[in-house]
């Protein structure tokens, strides 16, 4: 997970995305807690199948409930499909998910609620239920999480946590996470913009409308769009040669170091390096255009600015 040498959008945008989360946490721990993570899936498929198979091969009684039978016989076609072990993955990474943010604990609920879209269930309650479910058959303090009661009284919560061992195993892969978790620049032209759902993304949509709340099918103007999306640019070798010598008094976001500017840009340098790339433009709720990129686009500070140049550019006369 160092320099990366991509040259195809799609490679890019799975490489560098929060969304490819679960395979860059089984890569840190593979790498780190590999014998923990084999001790751990056998625990896990011992208690699941001891569990799936008492449930879906049980006759409806006061202990046997006819709806959790039903809710659980509809992961059988889903596990021969996919397989137990992707189960497994999916339900670790979503007790780790919270880590990745820099969190080594979370309630129940907030694993629960990072599991159950995975789940077949076109029903939300019995995806959640499952999702519970599966939690807590893995939940062991011996090996990779564990799960134990907070405060007290109607106050209680229950905890999900993970080992210090997991913890540290992480580390790197977290901060992977943090400087290259952004949407980049497109080095492949964005894909034709026909509706409100994509700015020109290629693996997942990118609404074309800024804001959790402002998204509609209204009429809007997408040969703008398109138009500002086919300009290609390059990065300003000149102003790149100066990345490492930002002024200590520059004027980061707030949350954010020198230490992690340079390496958010030094990791989109190494992506670009001397491709002619393309930015995803996008609307507010108030029609004005910004283009989509955190590290390189014209919304940003003047660094940030002047690293852009045209790739084709003509005189005006």
């Amino acid at each position: 997970m160092n320099t990366l040498i991509l040259r195809d959008q799609a490679t890019i945008e799975r490489a560098i995305s929060r969304r490819n989360i679960h395979h860059i946490i089984g890569d840190a721990l593979e790498q780190e807690l590999d014998q923990t993570l084999f001790d751990w899936s056998l625990f896990f498929a011992t208690r699941f199948d001891s569990w799936f198979e008492a449930w879906t091969t049980a006759e409806p009684s006061k202990k046997f409930y006819a709806s959790k039978i039903k809710r659980l016989q509809a992961l059988t076609p889903w596990l021969e499909e996919h397989g137990l072990d992707h189960l497994m993955v999916l339900t670790l990474s979503s007790v780790l998910a919270p880590a990745m943010i820099g969190k080594a604990t979370c309630t129940y609920q907030q694993a629960v609620g990072y599991l159950t879209p995975h789940m077949p269930h076109t029903d939300p309650f019995d995806a959640a239920k499952t999702a519970a479910e599966l939690i807590a058959i893995g939940s062991s303090s011996n090996f990779l999480y564990g799960v134990e009661p907070q405060g007290s009284g109607n106050m209680s919560l229950v905890r999900v946590y993970i080992t210090p061992e997991v913890n540290e195993a992480m580390s790197p892969a977290v901060n992977w996470i943090n400087n290259t978790g952004y949407n980049p620049p497109l080095v492949e032209p964005p894909k034709h913009v026909t509706n409100n759902r994509n700015c020109g993304y290629h693996t997942f949509n990118e609404p074309l409308l800024l804001g959790k709340f402002t998204q509609h099918n209204q009429s809007l103007n997408l040969p703008a769009i398109n138009t500002v999306n086919g300009i290609q640019w390059v990065l300003d070798k000149d102003v790149l040669k100066e990345i490492d010598e930002v002024p200590e008094d520059f004027n980061y976001a707030s949350h954010q170091t020198k230490t992690s500017f340079l390496q958010q840009c030094g990791k989109i340098v190494d992506i670009l390096g001397d491709l002619p790339f393309w930015l995803g433009w996008q609307y507010d709720s108030r029609g004005r255009m910004y283009s989509h990129g955190y590290h390189i686009n014209f919304q940003s500070y003047e660094y940030r600015k002047a690293m852009l140049s045209f790739n084709k550019f003509e005189y005006l006369t």
